[in-house]
């Protein structure tokens, strides 16, 4: 296409150079530029590479999955007055699992109820 292309410029620069009327000449060279413009593009998307988008760039991080033991280090850690935040870059887990764990200690924590077989 490259190819091409350069020969359709070398065909306009002869006209270019054999032509008094220079509005002609630009007018002739706009229709055949404009004529060719969807080649252009086409040729365009051909060389160059695609633009990632930006899905694409981003790493998926792989889920982190605490043990128990970790689990009750950051409820202690929590209860010892650090901040969620903290704990969370600590273990390197959204503050959101925190919460998550916070909450199965607190319905872990409840007593059970047998006659009615539901936590109380």
């Amino acid at each position: 296409m490259s190819k091409a292309f350069a020969l359709i410029q070398e065909g306009l620069q002869i006209f270019a150079d054999n032509d008094p009327n220079l509005e002609r000449n630009i007018k002739i060279a706009r229709a055949v530029n404009n004529a060719h413009s969807s080649y252009t593009e086409l040729y365009k998307e051909k060389v160059s590479p695609p633009v990632p988008r930006p899905a694409a760039q981003r790493q998926i991080k792989k889920r982190k999955t605490l043990t128990y033991a970790e689990k009750l280090e950051v409820v202690k850690k929590i209860n010892g007055g650090k901040s969620k935040r903290a704990v969370a870059l600590t273990y390197g887990i959204n503050v959101s699992t925190i919460r998550e764990i916070e909450e199965a200690r607190r319905v872990a924590g409840r007593g059970f109820d047998e006659t009615t077989y539901r936590l109380s």
